[in-house]
């Protein structure tokens, strides 16, 4: 699989939340569900939405279409190389409560 990946999922401007950082943690476990969490040491971050409440958490990002797992290999390309990257909330916490979910993964040099 090439891994070049760098994703821009495009969407209508609004209240959801955006940082630009570096990937520090990700984690994942069968007693969740099928999605991953996603932590960043953010230089900048818009407001999350208003379900956001979770203060180690940035996203999650569910698994179970092709493009989330294209997403999830680009998260794991920044995490390992140190890339800094820009992440973009949907607007909505739809895999855990009080953490916001992904919408856009943007791998930036």
């Amino acid at each position: 699989m090439a891994l070049a990946v760098c994703l821009l999922v495009s969407g209508a401007a609004g209240a959801s939340s955006s940082v630009t950082g570096t990937i520090t943690e990700l984690h994942i476990g069968k007693n969740y569900g099928n999605f991953v969490f996603i932590k960043v040491d953010a230089s900048n971050t818009n407001p999350y939405s208003s379900c956001h409440s979770n203060t180690h958490w940035n996203y999650t990002l569910p698994l179970t279409s092709e493009l989330d797992k294209q997403m999830y290999a680009a998260l794991l390309v920044a995490y390992s190389s140190g890339r800094p990257t820009r992440l973009e909330g949907l607007n909505a916490c739809n895999e855990f409560s009080g953490v916001e979910s992904l919408k856009t993964v943007r791998l930036e040099s």
